[in-house]
């Protein structure tokens, strides 16, 4: 991860973490965030809209674009009852105990340009090269503030994302796998067929109707021939006999 290895960087030079004056974000922000990345489905808005609107009981505390993918699964799968467990942005009307909410307040502007002023004052020591890494990455720093990713859980977020590469790797392999296989059982599910049509054995104008029947007979098999089923002259020791006699040997 980029971010990790300019913030060593800045460590290794003597540049803290509060050094950078990063922006603090609220809930509603990161929720926001992360629905842009993962944004829900067209089905899954329109679910949720029917659900929501057939009840009389919940409704959503935020703006449909607020809810990613994953929370929208959520809140659908609660809605039909396949979860016991109500998220914190359905608001159940027929619960009538007072509810506590920490507000959360936004960043001024005026603070945010305060911090952007100290940090361009800290970073004003260093080289113009060094002050482009460091630049670089608060930048990124903050971007993954705003999908709640803490600087201090960064080697965490990287290991988590490995190990979900390497699982999508892996299912990717069997998919592939899967695919090639699926492939090979049509193509011989498509040479069995051609082999059981008459017309590709025996050629295009084979009529099933108009085929003469084949009967099978005692002849068929060696076991079952005997000497009265061959003809008289393949018979043992019995010489053929002819209808009319030769004329060449009738010469005189």
């Amino acid at each position: 991860m980029e971010a990790l290895d300019l913030l060593r960087m800045a460590s290794a030079i003597g540049f803290q973490l509060t050094d950078f004056e990063l922006h603090t974000h609220t809930s509603q922000e990161i929720r926001r965030e992360k629905a842009k990345l993962t944004p829900m489905l067209p089905s899954q808005r329109r679910d949720l809209y029917q659900l929501l609107s057939a009840s009389s009981v919940y409704r959503l505390k935020c703006k449909y674009d607020e809810l990613s993918y994953q929370e929208g699964a959520a809140i659908i799968d609660f809605l039909h009852g396949k979860s016991a467990t109500c998220l914190e942005m359905l608001i159940d009307l027929s619960d009538r105990s007072p509810q506590r909410t920490v507000k959360e307040t936004e960043q001024s502007p005026d603070r945010r340009a305060e911090k952007e002023m100290f940090f361009r004052s800290r970073i004003a020591e260093y080289p113009l090269n060094t002050q482009m890494k460091l630049d670089h990455c608060r930048e990124l720093l903050n971007r993954l503030g705003q999908l709640g990713i803490a600087p201090e859980k960064l080697q965490e977020a990287q290991d988590e994302l490995k190990a979900s590469l390497s699982e999508c790797a892996v299912t990717k392999k069997k998919l592939d796998e899967s695919k090639a296989a699926y492939h090979d059982l049509k193509r011989l599910a498509y040479v069995i067929s051609l082999a059981e049509d008459p017309q590709f054995t025996r050629g295009p104008l084979y009529d099933k109707e108009k085929a003469p029947a084949v009967e099978k007979t005692t002849t068929d098999k060696a076991d079952r021939m005997t000497e009265d089923s061959l003809p008289k002259e393949k018979r043992t020791g019995t010489a053929p006999t002819w209808s009319m006699p030769d004329p060449f040997f009738n010469r005189s």
